[in-house]
């Protein structure tokens, strides 16, 4: 996290910012962390769907829909996190949408 705050204060100043500077970088802080913490979140969800698959728990079908879904999500939080995609773009909300799906309708119904 370090080296990314770094790049990117070396980067604002260069630019000539001033004050503004300090803010926007404790801002792509916090965003850099919170992705990083959704990077671990579909880590140890891939790790659940291949026990899952493996050991045929689960259907395999759903299984695999979980690893896809996963497969997509990092996919989505390695883009953002190297800058490649904003945060809560069109693009990462597609990717994700495999994941939230199980989530809301386990929530609500």
């Amino acid at each position: 996290m370090g080296t990314l705050i770094l790049v990117r204060l070396s980067d604002q100043v260069a630019a000539g910012a001033s004050v503004s500077a300090s803010a926007d970088l404790i801002r792509d802080l916090r965003d850099s962390a919170g992705t990083v913490g959704v990077l671990a979140f579909y880590t140890g969800a891939t790790i659940y769907y291949l026990v899952f698959y493996r050991s045929q728990l689960i259907p395999r079908w759903l299984s695999a829909w979980g690893l896809a879904g996963t497969a997509l999500g990092l996919t989505a939080g390695l883009l953002v996190l190297f800058g490649a995609i904003e945060l809560l773009s069109g693009v990462q909300v597609v990717l994700n949408l495999s994941i939230p799906y199980r989530r809301w309708s386990s929530r609500y119904g």
